[in-house]
């Protein structure tokens, strides 16, 4: 593992990429995880509707350009939630240590589109609890209606869990 970076070294980086600054800090931390809405059941399949299920449940969206984010194509449609600042202890070059509040991790929703050649060929499946399990430990998804929880803030890395609504 490299040295915790001094606040000018993080400056300097981020710069130039906010997210290589984030990388050296963080080193193997997750910066962010993808939930691909299209496999979710109905009706929170779509970028809209889940959307509206997350802000619902109380977090912000980022809305830098525009709550939602279409490419080109029309097929990849995202949004994200926003990363909330975290202190980070940075090291202050003269042997002691200093604070800087910096973004923390965040979650990515993709609804992704069939492209139109592979229409009738490719169908949807909707995320088993075993399949998600399988995928992200954290994360547990239910039989719907489906509820967005807050996460835990027990430590500076989030939590986010999606279970059965009461």
């Amino acid at each position: 593992m490299w040295r915790t970076p001094t606040v000018v070294d993080y400056d300097r980086l981020a710069d130039e990429s906010e997210y290589a600054a984030w990388v050296i800090y963080n080193r193997y931390y997750l910066n962010h995880f993808t939930i691909s809405v299209h496999n979710l059941p109905a009706p929170y399949n779509t970028i809209e509707k889940f959307n509206d299920l997350v802000e619902s449940s109380g977090f912000r969206l980022n809305d830098s350009g525009g709550k939602v984010k279409t490419s080109s194509d029309g097929l990849l449609i995202q949004s994200s939630t926003v990363a909330e600042m975290v202190a980070a202890e940075f090291d202050d070059g003269r042997g002691g240590t200093t604070c800087k509040m910096i973004a923390g991790s965040y979650v990515e929703f993709a609804e992704r589109k069939i492209k139109p050649e592979s229409a009738g060929r490719l169908t949807s499946r909707a995320v088993t609890d075993e399949t998600a399990l399988k995928l992200a430990t954290p994360i547990r998804f239910s039989k719907a209606p489906i509820a967005l929880k807050q996460p835990n803030r027990s430590d500076r890395h989030s939590t986010y869990v999606f279970e059965r609504s009461s």
